[in-house]
């Protein structure tokens, strides 16, 4: 089929849209549906450890995850502080070792812990919705400012099709 030349004064698009319009549709080969069916079938079916891993279960991500960090965490330090671990004399003096900076970083949340605990009890409910408030105010504030500065550094264009949906 040879197609029609464009004709000179002619909107492009609107020639364009006419002739693809005017071509037939192309059927599917009568395999197609039950071979796709068939391997959306066949990756249903396959265990959770050979899914993807946002597929497996939340609580084998939660796992898997702090099993890597640690992992990965633990090589970090291993490999800072490779010329330490031949000062200490038995491994529980290395676990006491290891675990000194995790104990701190557990007494320093236990402090702030309490001393929000202490200030959460010490404002007023007024205090606290006022603030609220102020929060909800200097987000809106930031949306606001965030949509001028989109409108006046990015100028609307014009929106254009190539055909109209049935």
């Amino acid at each position: 089929m040879n197609p029609t030349p464009h004709p000179p004064g002619e909107d492009w698009e609107a020639w364009l849209d006419r002739q693809l319009r005017q071509l037939p549709d192309r059927p599917a080969p009568a395999s197609l549906a039950p071979r796709v069916l068939a391997a959306v079938a066949a990756r249903a079916r396959r265990p959770w450890y050979r899914q993807p891993w946002f597929a497996w279960p939340r609580w084998v991500q939660v796992v898997s995850l702090l099993l890597l960090s640690g992992a990965l965490g633990s090589l970090t330090y291993a490999l800072l502080h490779l010329d330490d671990f031949a000062a200490a004399e038995t491994l529980a003096a290395q676990f006491a070792v290891w675990w000194a900076p995790v104990e701190a970083v557990r007494d320093a949340a236990q402090a702030l812990a309490a001393t929000l605990s202490l200030l959460a009890r010490q404002v007023s409910g007024t205090v606290w919705l006022a603030l609220g408030g102020l929060a909800v105010l200097m987000y809106a504030a930031c949306l606001a400012l965030g949509t001028v500065l989109y409108r006046l550094c990015c100028p609307a264009r014009p929106q254009r099709t190539l055909h109209e949906t049935r």
